[in-house]
């Protein structure tokens, strides 16, 4: 009786699974009738689908065609350039005085032999060198970049602005690419700004006393004063977790916690790179409480742990929506990975953990190689700049305002070395890209048909809330979701920096047909605001090109200036400055 009960509970089974499928198929059909029908009410319904498919796929093509294009821009720029050119894009130094600029050293500084003078002034390719006919000794040496500390500012945000302007004027006037302009501005002791710019707690207070949506308002406050000033970049977040053996040494320079480093730094990031500051996590792959300044830290931890501490460099390293631009590295070293070598000399750590591992492809920094911590346990500046070109490193951080003695020793080794030649070009492209992403140079269309086509269209369509006057660089990313835009009113309005997310959802795209195929999505995720649009007016005018036109398109690189005027700015900084001022009496009074 029970296996006949079993049989019948089966066969009642099947029939009702039977009669499932049969249900099943019916409704199928019934909807494939009623969307038949509907199709053959609308007989223009496809006709919209083949455009729409059609003028999508021809969007992306123009995108390709645009990226490559500009690409090839880059890479010519960058071979047409004379080795002193690249090199100079390798450092970061001080700089002198806080009203004027003036370079402090000269080309003869380099002390050349004549035949290493003439292949450092040679240009590769695109016309004679800067230095064709001129009296070379007497020409101003110029770094690609320039730390400010304290002394470099004054208490007039007016003088900081023109401070700030005069250096980018002076490079701009003798042809060469402006530098891009940064200091340590993290909060507590660590803030440069302190004397102009508005509060700005530490970052273990702020992790202590404000939500997530509260800290990105606040971050985005410091970078619309610091953007109005005139800089481009902030060396910060500390991404470090804070633990016993590093506590002392950071001493509040840390959000505190890996759970509060990951989201704390998210904020910030945000904050800073939406309103047109580029970031630079620091300083990987961790410290001691033994300070670098006077000493080489030894990090003990097996490389697992290192992997699980390390992993906001990771997260904010990667090509997400909240990518930093930049990273710094420490000059630990580490027992578990390369124990030899400081970190920023490893071509383990930079090349095969940041690049390879992280997938980073944003700027790395060397820490100052004029710490205790390299000079004096056997890398003296001379050594650790080749040390660092070769592992990995774009761009050496010197604290001081020389860098010509490094400077020649890294033309020496270009010049013996066709690898290491290579590994400069690498770098200088790393440092180009940044310096697109931040405005400071920029693309000019060649092809003239276009051309006033895509100047009134672009100054109509891309000015957004720009109370500079025009469109504006940044450091951020140009993903506009309401939790990256919170509090962070980017009223640049322009093409944002490297580490970026470019991608559109689909409200932001509104009015067009959003079935792009996932080559299209991807095509989007490298493309700006900027050249969206460059490429939806060509799509536009594309019918009218002949096919001579069409394969003309071409770009070149040239130094900009995105910096509107002063008195525009001042009144775009103190607005930021009140709402500052407001916000930490109400969160931290």
């Amino acid at each position: 009786m029970i296996i006949s009960g079993k049989k019948n509970t089966f066969k009642a089974s099947v029939n009702g699974f039977s009669a499932l499928k049969s249900i099943l198929f019916l409704y199928i059909l019934f909807i494939s009738f009623l969307s038949g029908c509907k199709q053959s009410s609308d007989p223009l319904q496809d006709k919209k689908e083949k455009y729409s498919r059609a003028s999508s796929s021809l969007f992306v093509s123009e995108i390709n065609e645009i990226q490559k294009k500009k690409k090839d821009a880059l890479n010519d720029f960058i071979d047409s350039l004379s080795p002193l050119d690249m090199v100079r894009e390798l450092f970061i130094v001080n700089l002198e005085g806080n009203k004027v600029f003036h370079p402090v050293e000269k080309l003869e500084f380099l002390s050349l032999s004549p035949e290493l003078e003439a292949w450092t002034f040679e240009r590769k390719s695109g016309g004679e060198s800067h230095y064709s006919g001129q009296d070379f000794s007497s020409q101003p040496l110029l770094p690609g970049g320039y730390i400010f500390f304290s002394y470099n500012l004054s208490d007039e945000i007016e003088e900081i602005m023109n401070f700030t302007d005069s250096i980018r004027a002076f490079y701009i006037k003798r042809g060469l690419v402006p530098p891009y302009l940064t200091l340590d501005q993290e909060g507590g002791f660590v803030n440069r700004l302190r004397t102009v710019n508005g509060p700005l707690p530490s970052s273990l207070r702020v992790s202590e006393n404000l939500c997530l949506s509260q800290a990105l308002d606040l971050y985005s406050l410091q970078a619309r004063q610091m953007k109005a000033l005139g800089f481009d970049m902030n060396l910060a977040p500390v991404s470090e977790v804070q633990n016993e053996q590093n506590e002392k040494f950071l001493n509040g320079r840390s959000f505190g916690s890996l759970e509060n480093v990951l989201v704390y730094s998210r904020a910030f990031i945000n904050g800073m790179q939406n309103n047109g500051i580029s970031c630079v996590l620091k300083h990987f792959p961790g410290n001691t409480n033994l300070d670098p300044h006077t000493g080489l830290p030894e990090l003990p931890y097996s490389y697992e742990t290192l992997m699980q501490d390390t992993l906001p460099f990771r997260e904010f390293a990667s090509k997400n929506a909240v990518s930093a631009s930049a990273l710094l590295m420490s000059h630990a070293r580490t027992r578990a990975l390369d124990p030899d070598v400081p970190a920023c000399l490893s071509e383990k750590w930079v090349k095969e953990i940041i690049r390879d591992n992280f997938s980073f492809d944003g700027i790395v920094f060397s820490d100052d190689i004029f710490m205790k911590a390299l000079r004096d346990n056997g890398y003296p500046p001379e050594k650790a700049v080749l040390m660092a070109i070769k592992a990995g490193v774009d761009i050496i951080m010197i604290s001081e305002k020389r860098f010509a003695s490094s400077a020649r020793v890294i033309l020496e080794e270009m010049k013996n070395d066709s690898d290491f030649y290579k590994e400069v070009k690498r770098a200088v492209k790393h440092v180009f890209q940044y310096k697109i992403k931040a405005g400071l140079l920029t693309f000019e269309r060649l092809t003239g048909s276009r051309d006033e086509l895509f100047q009134n269209e672009g100054e109509e369509q891309t000015g957004g809330n720009n109370s500079f006057g025009q469109e504006q660089p940044a450091g951020g990313n140009n993903s506009f979701s309401q939790e990256q835009s919170a509090g962070g009113n980017n009223s640049f309005g322009q093409e944002q920096p490297a580490g970026g997310n470019n991608s559109f959802s689909q409200e932001q795209s509104a009015g067009g047909n959003n079935s792009f195929t996932q080559e299209q999505s991807a095509a989007w995720e490298n493309l700006s605001a900027g050249q969206a649009l460059e490429s939806a007016s060509s799509v536009k005018s594309r019918e009218n090109l002949s096919a001579g036109e069409k394969n003309c398109l071409s770009y070149r690189l040239c130094p900009s200036n995105p910096y509107g005027k002063v008195l525009d700015r001042i009144v775009y900084f103190r607005e930021a400055y009140k709402e500052n001022v407001d916000f930490y009496i109400q969160h931290f009074k």
